[in-house]
């Protein structure tokens, strides 16, 4: 009994060592070396896998391309695999370098470098038929596009414990979408809205209880594994036919609609045909059509979006952006006073989520109805017997067409000349300050007057030029908006949830400028809890926040909700919109001290435009 342990392992090692050595020498001729590189605009655009059904390298999306492996197919190929997805498309310029070092790079026009794969001591990569993408030593996989799959798995491949598949943006857009499917070892499968691992954005579960593997088999076998049960199957779908199996590839991929699908592709006629998917009724998936909208299922089980009486598509091609107004929104009086300006549409057998705001409870039908009509706050009410809850429709307001939002103008890249810098610097006179490559000087642009800042290369040592070069494209990439837009959002997204996704919910009591952190890679995050409180009824405030951002309730020792954050929230967003401390009085009026107060009577007044006056951003 003693000897049987060491035969299976010595088994298992000659098992593996086989393995790894067939993997190496099949792929002999299909072996890339380092050195070697593939261009976006020209050939050599991608490598080839031994059978030639796959291919890794540049595809196009949108006005540029992305990199990424894809099932060679006619008229269209099948994306399986995105290589840093979420970075902007590259111009025709870039290439994809596999360097003398072993790495796997991405290199753009601008001489940005993007590491895909940094391993030591690699000799050699290649792409296998098995759709794998690896990175060798001495014959030995040592990285392997496997481990760190997008939005789809393929066939000999594994899912394993707390790993996640991310949704594309669309089918021509593969960057980070709306949903994931994630496998959780004590739960299973679980599919959420890509915002938040609640459980309240889940909308699919497949339990099979401390899972720590979802395989798919060559022959189309889509399963999970016990941990428990000594490696049980429990099969999902089995798409296996009687056909050749070798001219069948088989996927399955969360696709942007959030459905997780099972396909065939049958190689000899180039079909490809979906034989499984995780849900039957697509309008269960949160988000499927956007807000102001709804999702309607037909007896064929096919979906449409609809908007909302009185709303239109945004886009119609892309309805999963949701609808907006297509009237004008008097007013709250208004819309007491004249009761023309708006009337109500029932829709029946509809059931609404989110936006929820207030519940009225033993009321008749048309009741209700009268209840919404007369709430100014309310663009919808959900009715069941004696039970009327009211909703908040999100609005949506177009852009005009006009210079100051067109992007063309504002955000297009350019370079300047020297002379042309030395002129608007009035040469380089009026400097700012100094950084770690040189000064940086005040100036102003020829034509249309706007300041900028300019910094001037100093005495470098060797290798600091391209250090330079990089910095500038890195501080080039940056868009303030978005910047400012992103840490709005990740504020909003930690006051969520401290509100609804802890066990009992916290009100922070002291959201102010001071108390929202930026780590390195600028994320915000809320400090400071020492005024929190846990959500009690008919609780009462007993010590006082930031006076000037906090809600009058908090300040009058009211009873406590959520809003209070809320309300502090709206007050930092003013700030974030207006570029102005919520109170300064240096400079300004006697109306223009308290930022709440003037923004509100710039509202009264039909005058919004003064919040943003000489802002250029």
């Amino acid at each position: 009994m003693a000897h049987v342990p060491s035969n299976i392992i010595l088994f298992l090692f000659l098992l593996v060592s086989f393995h790894v050595n067939v993997i190496a020498e099949e792929d002999e001729a299909n072996i890339i070396k380092p050195g070697s590189s593939l261009y976006a605009g020209k050939q050599p655009s991608s490598w080839a896998s031994p059978s030639g059904n796959f291919e890794f390298g540049f595809y196009r999306q949108g006005e540029g391309y992305a990199a990424g492996i894809w099932l060679v197919g006619r008229p269209e190929n099948t994306i399986v695999w995105t290589a840093k997805r979420d970075d902007p498309p590259v111009s025709s310029n870039a290439t994809l370098v596999f360097t003398t070092r072993g790495v796997l790079l991405l290199r753009t026009e601008d001489g940005v470098e993007n590491v895909i794969a940094n391993q030591s001591g690699v000799d050699s990569a290649s792409l296998l038929d098995t759709r794998n993408l690896v990175l060798y030593e001495n014959r030995s996989v040592v990285w392997e596009s496997f481990d760190i799959p997008t939005d789809t798995i393929l066939g000999g491949q594994n899912l394993r414990n707390d790993s996640v598949l991310i949704s594309s943006v669309s089918s021509s857009n593969h960057a980070t979408g709306h949903y994931y499917l994630l496998l959780k070892s004590d739960i299973g499968l679980v599919a959420n809205l890509n915002i938040s691992s609640a459980a309240a954005y889940q909308y699919w579960v497949f339990p099979n209880g401390f899972s720590y593997s979802l395989n798919l088999s060559e022959s189309g076998v889509l399963a999970l594994y016990s941990s428990l049960n000594f490696g049980q199957e429990n099969v999902l779908a089995n798409g296996s036919t009687t056909r050749n199996k070798t001219m069948i590839i088989y996927r399955a991929t969360l696709d942007h609609d959030g459905v997780f699908r099972l396909y065939s592709h049958q190689l000899e006629s180039n079909t490809m045909s979906n034989k499984w998917q995780n849900l039957d009724d697509e309008c269960e998936i949160p988000g499927r059509c956007g807000l102001n909208s709804y999702c309607s299922t037909s007896r064929g089980n096919d979906t449409e979006c609809y908007c909302y009486p009185g709303f239109i598509f945004i886009d119609e091609n892309a309805k999963s952006l949701g609808c907006s107004q297509n009237f004008t929104v008097d007013g709250c009086e208004a819309r007491r006073d004249v009761v023309i300006h708006h009337n109500s549409t029932t829709l029946d057998n509809v059931s609404w989520a989110g936006n929820l705001y207030s519940v009225k409870r033993n009321l008749e039908k048309e009741d209700c109805k009268k209840a919404c009509e007369d709430d100014c706050s309310c663009g919808g009410a959900l009715y069941s017997p004696n039970h009327c809850s009211m909703h908040r429709v999100q609005s949506y307001e177009k852009l005009l067409d006009s210079k100051s939002s067109g992007f063309a103008e504002q955000f297009t890249l350019r370079s300047f000349t020297f002379n042309e810098l030395d002129e608007a610097t009035q040469g380089f006179q009026d400097e700012l300050g100094r950084g770690s490559f040189g000064a940086v000087y005040k100036g102003t642009l020829p034509g249309d007057g706007k300041s900028i800042a300019v910094k001037r290369l100093g005495m470098v040592k060797e290798g600091e030029r391209d250090q330079f070069r990089t910095e500038m494209t890195a501080i080039g990439r940056n868009n303030h908006r978005n910047l400012r837009a992103r840490i709005a959002l990740d504020v909003a997204k930690g006051i969520l949830y401290l509100h609804e996704e802890c066990e009992v919910s916290i009100i922070h009591c002291n959201i102010k400028p001071c108390n929202i952190l930026l780590d390195d890679s600028l994320t915000a995050k809320i400090s400071d809890f020492g005024l929190a409180k846990l959500l009690r009824p008919n609780q009462r405030s007993s010590t006082s926040g930031a006076a000037w951002y906090s809600a009058p309730e908090w300040q009058n020792s009211a009873v406590l909700s959520v809003k209070v954050d809320v309300y502090s929230f709206g007050v930092i967003l003013l700030e974030i919109i207006c570029c102005r401390s919520n109170i300064e009085v240096e400079g300004r009026s006697a109306d223009e001290i308290l930022l709440s107060t003037f923004v509100y009577n710039c509202f009264v007044g039909g005058e919004l435009n003064k919040l943003v006056e000489g802002e250029e951003e």
